[in-house]
C-alpha cells in the first residue's frame, strides 16, 4: 500500500506526540600569567629586564595526513526504501562508517560504526528530493512527502542511538550508548499494513489491521506511516477515537496479530483510551 497520508495531524486532525529537546553542555576555562620588573635606586636608574615569555610548544601532528578539521567530509550513502530516498553524510574523517543493507520485506537497514567516527560528530540524513525530517520524542523519525504533511515513510526507533533534529530537512544520529559497545542500527521502511479488512466485532464494526514486521516496531514513526496507509485508503477512517485506539495498540500491543480499530466508540482521549486498553466505552 503507497503511504499518503498525515505523520502530524493537521488542522482538526490528530496532533503526534510531543518532540524531544536535546540539550548540549560546554565549559570553557581561561588562564592568564603575568609578571613585576624589580624597582632601581634613586641615584643610579636601573632598567628592570622585561620578562622573558616563552612561546608553547607545537605538538606535532601524528601520522603523516592532514588533521581531521582539514580532511574532506566523505561521500554521502544513498539509503533507500520505496520511493524514499536519503543521503546519509558520514562525518568528516569517518570514512566508511557508514553501512546500507537493503531487506527482503523492501526496507533498508542503516549501520554506523560509531567506534571509528570522532568523538562529538554524527552523521546526518537529509532528503534527496523535496520534503522534510520530523524527530519524535521516542528518537524514530518520519520522512514527511513533498507536500509538507503526509508521511512517505520513517527510520525506526535505532538500536543504540536516537535521531536529533538539525534543521527541518536535516537530523542527525547520536548513539545513546558507549562508543566502544560498537554499531547504532536503524530500518528504514516505507510499509506500514499487511492488511485492513472489515468485519463485526462486540459492538459494531472494527477494522483489524495487520502491520508489517518494521512498523509494529518502528515506534511512532511506524504509526505515521501506518495511519498514512490507513485514510488513504478511507479518508472517513480520520477521525479522533480511531487515530487514538491505533497509537495504543502500537504502544500497548505491538505484537498482537491484528489491531482492532472501531469507529463507533467514543471520543475520550488518549490517556483514557490507554486506560482501556484500546477499547474505551461511554463513561471512560
Amino acid at each position: 500500500m503507497t503511504p499518503v497520508s498525515l505523520p502530524c495531524r493537521a488542522e482538526a486532525r490528530i496532533p503526534c506526540p510531543a518532540r524531544g529537546l536535546a540539550l548540549a553542555v560546554g565549559t570553557v576555562t581561561f588562564l592568564m600569567l603575568g609578571g613585576c620588573a624589580p624597582a632601581g635606586s634613586s641615584d643610579d636608574p636601573v632598567t628592570a629586564p622585561s620578562p622573558t615569555i616563552s612561546a608553547p610548544a607545537t605538538r606535532a601532528p601524528t601520522g603523516s595526513g592532514s588533521s581531521t578539521s582539514d580532511a574532506p567530509r566523505p561521500e554521502p550513502v544513498e539509503l533507500s526504501a520505496g520511493d524514499v530516498r536519503l543521503a546519509v553524510s558520514p562525518p568528516t574523517g569517518a570514512a566508511g562508517s557508514v553501512a546500507v543493507a537493503p531487506a527482503e520485506d523492501g526496507s533498508a537497514r542503516l549501520t554506523v560504526d560509531f567506534s571509528s567516527v570522532p568523538t562529538g560528530t554524527y552523521p546526518t540524513a537529509t532528503p534527496t528530493g523535496p520534503g522534510a525530517l520530523t524527530v519524535h520524542t521516542d528518537g524514530s523519525l518520519t520522512v514527511v512527502g513533498a507536500d509538507g504533511v503526509t508521511a512517505a515513510g520513517g527510520l525506526a526507533r535505532p538500536d543504540g542511538g536516537r535521531w536529533r533534529t538539525v534543521d527541518a530537512r536535516t537530523a542527525e544520529l547520536v548513539p545513546t550508548t558507549a562508543k566502544a559497545e560498537g554499531t547504532v542500527t536503524t530500518t528504514l521502511g516505507t510499509d506500514g499494513v499487511e492488511s485492513a479488512v472489515w468485519g463485526d466485532r462486540e459492538g459494531g464494526r472494527s477494522l483489524a489491521v495487520d502491520p508489517t514486521a518494521w512498523a509494529r516496531s518502528a515506534g511512532e514513526a511506524g504509526v505515521d506511516v501506518v495511519w498514512s496507509e490507513l485514510v488513504a485508503d478511507d479518508p472517513d477512517l480520520d477521525t479522533a477515537t480511531m487515530h487514538d485506539q491505533l497509537v495504543c495498540h502500537a504502544v500497548g500491543a505491538p505484537d498482537k496479530e491484528t489491531w482492532n480499530l472501531e469507529p463507533w466508540r467514543p471520543d475520550v482521549g488518549l490517556l483514557a483510551v490507554l486506560a482501556e486498553r484500546c477499547n474505551p466505552t461511554e463513561g471512560s
